[in-house]
Formats: structure tokens, C-alpha cells, sequence
């Protein structure tokens, strides 16, 4: 950075901050928006009622406090036609930003009351001191992001500083794919997209640079994908053994066409001597634990061992508790293995697991534990992999050699965002769900109609049937059992941090459970589940509903994944607003799990009208593929890359829906070429292979 004049110490730290630490890294600060100041208007001239850009001097600003935690910052702008007024409510921070003499640029529309011109709640740039003396060039202008160490002026110096440095820099995308796909050259690119001359022209900036990043992504996790399948592998997996035949007769249903096709797919993977990389992904419902199941099992035909790590001990415990039992009809030898395990059992299982007597275990982080080793470990199963670090499954992983690698999802995702996200996996998808008679019904209430759901937990009790109310916050921060188990690393430890400033506003589970057990429900049995209780507790609470022992179990999301009580019916979600809708997808499967049709409440008091229109579309919506394409319309972008962080990879201009014709394209492109040149070692690929190298090389 030292090659550009003026980077003081106190400037590079504002850089730094800005994630900015190279010449690369500044041209590719991209602006966070534009200011069109073609378009300024003189203040006078702008027509009351119509939204548009006045560039004016501040001669005043005032801080007027209405009423105790109310102030408004009042600023007066004016310019040689006139002035106005540009008020803001509760921003008091403006003060210290906004003072007089400074040139500004406002956006809003312009009112007129008690006799003067004003804007509300406008859109204001604050140009710097080096550039308020005299008005701002003509044409669309760049605003950059900018904190305490570095202004907006001095960010732009630095930007078209750079720009100029880099300006012979070499393209690293072949010719031939810029022709293919009529992609700008880079230098016009990046030059473009500081200082676009029009919208075209930053539209085909934009275009080539998303190109780019979704490229380089592409061709990591494909290269990824390679180096998985060249890792070392013993023989093939039998997928037509004693056990997977046996399964055939022991299934007390058929599996569904999606299911049937997914089983197929894994097979042929398994029967190649090519590690498999396969992701799983299906609906709620839908399916997957069972073909899963048929992977466990032929793995185990061939002599050799499997093991399928959950996210939580709950999700662990139910998954040998469901597979456990077609495991011992067609006598494959299996163990469950968790840090609540005792530690008698544990040296059995470790015992077990290193001779290669038990073939298939169930089990949580535990599994990764230095002192677990296998005999002949040939296959692992992952449960909602973004629960785990891509340590935490690789150490898994190398618990054997040349392993299969068959990870599951829940969360169904569009195409594109599965590119973006899974590009080293392959993909099998289940939509159709066995079960086609259970319907789910959704509702959204108020919290003052919360005597609603509660009526239908009523009437499911007394029908025989079983109620969930889920709430999103435990009570109280984050601490280990008191038994010094392993905690279920649920997402409701992830909304603690983020919702700890509106605790109070929010129902906790261990309140609403005394609340609920003494004022709502007392003649029923009302059970409570987080994840922050011991281990052995958490075991009785989810074996006693099942039993239908409690009547309804108040509960945090430790419940939302893989749970299968098919006598539960009805689901109540406290504060609803304050999940994402795969979220909320996800807990609603936990009912209509059986013969019997679901209900499910969604109970919020917000008055956002937009995350109430988010919540009207689970009333309408039970698909999950669906809803995924819905959330991804609503959701920030970093929220849908953040399913999976790839290291430091940063994506700073793609947007999934937008996009899915760059990223489809990125990848076909990317695949082909490295067929083609798997080490990017062809001389025409040498400015790609050492720029990939660099931007690549503290990903993992």
C-alpha cells in the first residue's frame, strides 16, 4: 500500500478495517452506490411532492428533542437558489457528521409546510473537505464505504490511485469465454464500475467482474472436488449385498421415485473406487434418514465401517433409535457414541470401532475425538454439514482412507444458490414426501390472538395428540450443562448473540414453560427442551414425549431438524419474526410427521409490514424448494452465502436470484476448463493460475 502517496499509518488501519490491504483489494472496494449528479436540481425548482437531488452548503444544523428518547436533527441547506430543510428523526449521531460549511448531496422528496421547503429522512452523501470547495464533477459519482480511519474523499483518492497503478495489469479470463459470453475487458471493467459513464456501461462492468468472482469460486471448489476424488480409495463398495436386499423386506413402505432415484445415485457412487462427494438435499418429510440408511448398510456388507455425526445428541439419539432397530434385524452390529456416553460403554464402543466389530455408529462431535479410530472407516454421513467447521468434518473424514463422503440437508435451495454453496459436491435431490395424505395447515396471529393456538394445543391433547411451542431464546446467556456434557451447538445459541439486546421483548423458553405448566396448560403434562440441559435430561425429555408421557413440550430450535414424533399435531412458534423462513419451515415439519394432519402457528407482535408479508408466505406455502426461492428474493445476500463460509472468499457483487444465469455459466465454464487443464498450467492460463493462486491461497 506504500506505493500510493499519502497512506499514513492512521489511513492503512481505516483500510484495514475496510478489509482493504492490497493494490487488489482497493480496486475491488467496489462503491457501495451511486449519485447521479446529472440529475442535481436547484432547490427552488424541485417540485413539491417529487423526489429528487438537490447539492447544497449547510449553514445550520440543530438538535431539537421532542419528547424523552425523541430528537429530530434539523439541517438547513441552501444554494444560490435558495434553501430547505432536511429533517431526521432519532439519528443523533448526524450531528457530529453534519456540521456547517459542508457541501452535501441529498436525495428525498421535497415537502412543503409551516411556509419552507424541507426533505425527511433523505439520503445524504457529505462530500469531504477537499472537495467542498467547489460543486462536484458532472455524471454518476461513486459513494464508498468509509469508517474513522478514512474519509469517503480519501477512499476515492486512493481507489483512482490504484486504478491508475494497476491499469496495465493483464486479463486473466481466456479470450475465447469473454467472446462466448460478451463480457467486457477487465480494465474497462474496473474502471467502469468506479466511474461508470452511464448505467449500460456499469452494467456490463457489473456483469464481467460477477463473472469473475463466481469463476474463481467455481474453479476453488471444483479443483476441491478433484482433489477429493484423487485422494487414495480400497476396493468398491458392494451395494448389492445380504444387508441392502434384506432391507428391501424388512421396509414397512416403498420408497418414493425421489427416493429411489437418490439410493441409485449414491450406489453409483459407492461402487467406484472415486471417493464419493454427495449432498443429500430434501425436504422436510421427505425422506432422507432412510436412504442414508441403505448407504450404512451396504458399506457394511462389504466388511467395512461407517459413521453418521448429527449436529445435536437429540438428533444422534433419534436416528439410532430409528435406524437402530433394521440394523439388529439384519445383524449388523452398531453403537452410539456421544461425550454423555459413559465411560465403561465408551471403551466397549472405541474397542469395537478399532477391531472393526462394529460397523455402523451413530454420534456427535464425539466421533472427531483424537482417541476414536477405525478399522476400516469406508463411508461418513453428515447431518446439516453447515452445523460443523469444515475441520470438524475433515477430521472425520480422515479417520479413514479414500472415505465416502454423503452429507444431508434440509434446507432445500435453488440451483444456483447449490452452485454457489455445494459446487465440490454432487447433488440428490427428494421433493416428493412419503407421507402425501399429513397435510400442514400454517396461521399467522397477533400476540394477542395467542389464545388461538393454544385452544388447538387443547383440542389436540384431548384428541390423544401432542403439541411443540417453540420460543427463541433459552432466558439466559450461554453456559455448559452443569454435568459438563457436550452442548447441542443448536442455532438458538446463534440468535442469542444477535437478539440479547431485545431479550426483554422475546419469550424465553424456561419463563414460558412455568408460565404455560401454571397457567395455561395445568391439568396437561408440559415438558421443557434446550440444549443447554444435561445430556441425560435431554435423553428422558425427548424419550417421555415420544412415549406421550408429556403432552406438550415447550422448546428452543434445538428441535428443528431431523425430530420425529408422528403423534405431535400441533406447533406453535412464539415470535415468529424473529426466524428466517427455512427456519420456520423447518419447525413446522416437526408436526404432521404421521396419518394425521398438522397445525402451525406462527404468533408475532411485530409491526413490520415486511416481516409480516414474509409470514403470510408460509401461510401459503409448504413447499421448501419454493420457499427457498421466496427467502433468497428477501434475505441479504451475505445471509444466503453464509449457509457456508469457503474461507476468506468474498463475494462482493453477485446476488443469487439475479445472477443464476452468470453463476450456471461460471460453473459449466470452470468445469470445462480445468477437463481441459486441471493444474492451470497451459501457458494461455498463467495469468488465471497465478491470480487464483493469490486470491485463493488463504481459503481453506
Amino acid at each position: 500500500m506504500q506505493v500510493i502517496p499519502y497512506v499514513s499509518a492512521g489511513r492503512i488501519e481505516g483500510l484495514n478495517r475496510l478489509g482493504v490491504f492490497t493494490l487488489y483489494d482497493l480496486i475491488r472496494h467496489y462503491p457501495q452506490r451511486y449519485n447521479d449528479f446529472g440529475d442535481v436540481t436547484p432547490i427552488a425548482l424541485v417540485p413539491i411532492g417529487e423526489k429528487a437531488t438537490v447539492l447544497g452548503r449547510v449553514y445550520e444544523v440543530k438538535v431539537k428533542p421532542i419528547r424523552p428518547r425523541m430528537t429530530i436533527i434539523e439541517v438547513t441547506l441552501t444554494d444560490d437558489s435558495g434553501m430547505c430543510y432536511l429533517s431526521f428523526f432519532n439519528q443523533p449521531w448526524l450531528a457530529k457528521q453534519v456540521a456547517a460549511g459542508m457541501m452535501l448531496v441529498s436525495q428525498g422528496i421535497m415537502e412543503h409546510n409551516y411556509g419552507f421547503r424541507r426533505m425527511s429522512s433523505p439520503v445524504i452523501t457529505v462530500l469531504d473537505k477537499d472537495q467542498s470547495d467547489s460543486a462536484p464533477s458532472a455524471g454518476i459519482q461513486p459513494v464508498y464505504a468509509a469508517n474513522s480511519g478514512i474519509s469517503q474523499g480519501w477512499v476515492k483518492r486512493f481507489v483512482n490511485e490504484a486504478l491508475q497503478k494497476t491499469k496495465d495489469m493483464l486479463d486473466p479470463l481466456p479470450a475465447h469465454l469473454r467472446l462466448k459470453h460478451g463480457l467486457a475487458d477487465r480494465r474497462f471493467a474496473f474502471w467502469q464500475i468506479h466511474h461508470p459513464s452511464s448505467m449500460e456501461d456499469y452494467r456490463k462492468a457489473r456483469e464481467r467482474l460477477a463473472f469473475d468472482e463466481v469463476f474463481t469460486l467455481q474453479l476453488y471448489l471444483l479443483r476441491r472436488k478433484q482433489s477429493n476424488q484423487a485422494m487414495p480409495s480400497g476396493q468398491a463398495i458392494n451395494v448389492q449385498g445380504k444387508a441392502v436386499q434384506g432391507l428391501l423386506e424388512a421396509l414397512p413402505f416403498k420408497l418414493t421415485n425421489d427416493q429411489q432415484k437418490a439410493v441409485q445415485e449414491i450406489f453409483a457412487d459407492l461402487a467406484r473406487t472415486v471417493p464419493m462427494s454427495r449432498l443429500l438435499m430434501g425436504d422436510v418429510g421427505s425422506g432422507k434418514t432412510v436412504v442414508a440408511l441403505h448407504a450404512l448398510l451396504a458399506t457394511a456388507d462389504s466388511g467395512r465401517q461407517a459413521a453418521m455425526m448429527a449436529p445435536t445428541e437429540v438428533l444422534a439419539i433419534q436416528y439410532a433409535s430409528q435406524l437402530g432397530p433394521y440394523l439388529d434385524r439384519l445383524q449388523v452390529r452398531w453403537a452410539m457414541l456421544s461425550s454423555s456416553t459413559g465411560n465403561i460403554e465408551r471403551q466397549g464402543i472405541l474397542s469395537g470401532l478399532a477391531s472393526g466389530e462394529i460397523k455402523v455408529v451413530f454420534g456427535t462431535h464425539a466421533l472427531i475425538e483424537p482417541d476414536v479410530g477405525f478399522a476400516d472407516l469406508a463411508l461418513v454421513v453428515i447431518d446439516e454439514q453447515h452445523r460443523f467447521g469444515v475441520n470438524q468434518r475433515e477430521a472425520l473424514r480422515l479417520k479413514g482412507q479414500g472415505v465416502h463422503y454423503l452429507t444431508m440437508t434440509a434446507t432445500p435451495i435453488p440451483r444456483s444458490q447449490a452452485l454457489m454453496i455445494y459446487g465440490d459436491l454432487d447433488v440428490s435431490e427428494i421433493r416428493s414426501r412419503p407421507r402425501a395424505m399429513a397435510q400442514i395447515t400454517t396461521r399467522l396471529l397477533d400476540r394477542q390472538q395467542v389464545g388461538v393456538a393454544y385452544d388447538a394445543i387443547r383440542a389436540a391433547v384431548a384428541r390423544g395428540e401432542q403439541a411443540y411451542i417453540v420460543c427463541p431464546l433459552i432466558g439466559q446467556a450461554y453456559e455448559s450443562p452443569p454435568d459438563g456434557s457436550e452442548p447441542d451447538h443448536g442455532p438458538e445459541e446463534e440468535l442469542l448473540t444477535e437478539y440479547m439486546d431485545h431479550e426483554e421483548n422475546l419469550r424465553a423458553a424456561k419463563q414460558e414453560h412455568d408460565f404455560l405448566s401454571q397457567q395455561v396448560f395445568p391439568e396437561n403434562r408440559v415438558g421443557l427442551m434446550t440444549s443447554k440441559l444435561p445430556a441425560a435430561e435431554k435423553r428422558q425429555v425427548m424419550e417421555d414425549f415420544r412415549a406421550g408421557l408429556i403432552n406438550v413440550l415447550v422448546s428452543t430450535t434445538v428441535i428443528e431438524v431431523g425430530v420425529d414424533v408422528p403423534n405431535a399435531t400441533v406447533m406453535v412458534i412464539l415470535d415468529a419474526d424473529r426466524f428466517g423462513l427455512s427456519q420456520l419451515h423447518q419447525l413446522r415439519g416437526r408436526v404432521g410427521r404421521g396419518d394425521k394432519d398438522g397445525e402451525a402457528y406462527l404468533v408475532s407482535g411485530t409491526n413490520s409490514e415486511d416481516a409480516l408479508k414474509r409470514l403470510r408466505i408460509l401461510e401459503k406455502s409448504s413447499n421448501g424448494f419454493d420457499l427457498a426461492e421466496q427467502d433468497l428474493m428477501i434475505r441479504q445476500e451475505g445471509d444466503v452465502l453464509g449457509i457456508r463460509q469457503h474461507g476468506k472468499a468474498r463475494l462482493r457483487l453477485v446476488q443469487v436470484v439475479r445472477d443464476r444465469k452468470i453463476i450456471e455459466a461460471a460453473n459449466k465454464e470452470a468445469a470445462a476448463l480445468l477437463d481441459r487443464d486441471p493444474g492451470l498450467s497451459e501457458p494461455e492460463h498463467a495469468v488465471l493460475a497465478w491470480e487464483f493462486k493469490m486470491l485463493t491461497a488463504d481459503w481453506d
